[in-house]
């Protein structure tokens, strides 16, 4: 898979993966790592993350239904710890829509 974000000083962030696991209406899980526009990886100095980011990270988006509604989890799961990885969640977040 490619994908692309978008963070919001307008620069685009091409990304790749793999789908480890599709369950209907439930969960998605799959990996994540820095791309070009073609799906080729990219070094961490293409991206706004620090050298010591992960080249791959794992993502779990998971999906709950209450009351005919649809609540919407994701996680991703970066490893390290303290400020730096701070930062990552921080810059993660800040490329979503409405973060």
């Amino acid at each position: 898979m490619v994908r692309e974000l978008r963070s919001p000083d307008g620069q685009d962030y091409w990304g790749s993966g793999v789908y480890r696991e599709l369950v209907p209406r439930e969960r998605i899980v799959y990996t994540d790592s820095f791309a070009d526009a073609g799906g080729n990886p990219v070094p961490l100095s293409h991206s706004a993350m620090s050298d010591d980011h992960p080249e791959e990270t794992l993502v779990t988006v998971t999906f709950l239904e209450r009351e005919g509604r649809t609540s919407v989890t994701l996680r991703h799961t970066i490893a390290g710890s303290g400020a730096a990885a701070q930062l990552r969640v921080r810059r993660f977040v800040g490329s979503l829509p409405g973060g």
